[in-house]
């Protein structure tokens, strides 16, 4: 029997999900990833400045309380999408809209 290469839990437990409960469940559960990574992408520094971070239909919704940093944001919102999409290896974010 040949050994297999460890896989960490987290990673797998998406995609057993997915499987027994459908693909919702599972899209459910890769938005929900989406938002715990935003820090992580961001950086602790400027994600204190965001809040109430919500995923529809592919579209992530910030609530960003610095109108500088709110431009910044938005000059850089493809790389955001590509780093956040890469993250949780699917594509569920579409675009970001900064409130």
């Amino acid at each position: 029997m040949k050994k297999r290469e460890a896989v960490r839990l987290s990673e797998i437990i998406p995609d057993v999900i997915g499987t027994v409960y459908g693909n919702e469940c599972h899209q459910r559960i890769l938005e929900s990833r989406i938002i715990e990574q935003w820090d992580e992408v961001l950086g602790n520094t400027a994600a204190q400045y965001t809040s109430d971070l919500k995923l529809s239909n592919g579209t992530l919704f910030v609530k960003v309380s610095s109108s500088i940093l709110r431009q910044e944001l938005f000059m850089q919102r493809s790389r955001l999408v590509e780093q956040l999409n890469q993250k949780v290896g699917a594509k569920i974010v579409l675009k970001i809209m900064f409130r």
